[in-house]
């Protein structure tokens, strides 16, 4: 029952944000559209931006679980924006609020594990050193959250997806690239 009393607040806190700005809902207001009282939603949250963080982290999982493999690198980030642009209004609105650490820590944390599982799925680069391969899956990840980003401020207008697979193509020469540098250095 606690589960579905979270995930009827989640809802509620979604749709509201199709009628107004974040920064201008109130506990009230989810409540009210939930049909549940103020006690309740205390019970479950300290305030608006845990339960943010409580719908953050069920996408998380939602996205990652839904990954069937992290060899396709395009079907991993389509998901992401597919689930990013089923919440417009409210992604949108978290942007524009003071407190859109949330959504920029789910954006960094779901693109972190997809670059990390496709880099270790799809190339060999047991050459490379720790560090090195941090900055390699830091750089795409930071891409491909920056290109989502810059689309979010836009209003999510345009072809994201195309950008994506633009990111993905660069993403795929860069690491042949640091593949063949790494046989070079072999000989």
């Amino acid at each position: 029952m606690s589960e579905i009393t979270k995930k009827a607040l989640v809802s509620s806190l979604i749709a509201l944000c199709d009628e107004k700005k974040l920064n201008k809902i109130t506990v009230q207001d989810i409540v009210n559209k939930c049909g549940v009282n103020r006690n309740t939603f205390y019970y479950h949250f300290a305030d608006i931006y845990d339960l943010l963080d409580y719908m953050f982290r069920n996408e998380y999982e939602y996205v990652i679980g839904s990954i069937k493999s992290y060899s396709d690198l395009r079907e991993g980030i389509t998901l992401v924006i597919k689930e990013v642009s089923k919440y417009k209004n409210l992604i949108i609105n978290i942007y524009n609020s003071i407190n859109r650490e949330q959504l920029e820590k789910y954006l960094y944390s779901v693109n972190a594990r997809l670059f990390k599982g496709y880099i270790s799925e799809t190339h060999d680069l047991d050459n490379l050193s720790q560090d090195d391969l941090f900055i390699v899956e830091a750089y795409f990840k930071c891409g491909i959250v920056g290109l989502v980003l810059n689309w979010i401020e836009r209003g999510m207008s345009g072809d994201m997806i195309h950008l994506s697979n633009q990111l993905i193509r660069l993403a795929e020469s860069t690491i042949k690239g640091i593949k063949e540098n790494m046989e070079v250095k072999k000989c």
